[in-house]
């Protein structure tokens, strides 16, 4: 039960500090064992394995940390890219309406279509469902 409970808190630690704190507290343990190795190893332990053993463990995470920043660094440019092509696009659009609108001419019949179009693309189809107004808190 005692090793179900420690299991419960390091993760919720772990979850907690950041990679700084994390790295930074593996780094402290790794020079607090070394300083302590004559004690340790007189206790039965076998340091080497053990620093070895963090050594490896940090080279891993650090890599996976390394991965993960490259990857949102990665999709922060695609989002970055789609934001300019859908402005570009809009404006592309709106302009073709806008030259169309005065190709038949804006007080015409179908300029006054094409005119209603741009206004109604802000509004709601009458199938869409329209959200309620949201009542004010009392103070």
């Amino acid at each position: 039960m005692f090793g179900n409970i420690l299991l419960c808190v390091w993760t919720m630690v772990g979850m907690v500090f950041s990679e700084t704190q994390t790295f930074g507290f593996g780094d402290k343990v790794r020079v607090l064992l070394e300083k302590s190795r004559r004690a340790l190893e007189a206790a039965g332990w076998d340091v080497a394995v053990v620093l070895s053993r963090l050594d490896s463990l940090r080279a891993r995470a650090w890599s996976a940390n390394e991965d993960q920043e490259m990857a949102k660094r990665a999709q922060k440019a695609k989002t970055d890219a789609f934001v300019a092509l859908k402005r570009e696009f809009y404006l592309a659009a709106s302009g073709y309406l806008d030259m169309a609108i005065a190709a038949v001419g804006k007080g015409t019949e179908d300029g006054r279509d094409l005119r209603k179009y741009r206004s109604r693309v802000r509004r709601p189809d009458s199938d869409e469902a329209v959200p309620l107004p949201v009542a004010q808190p009392v103070r």
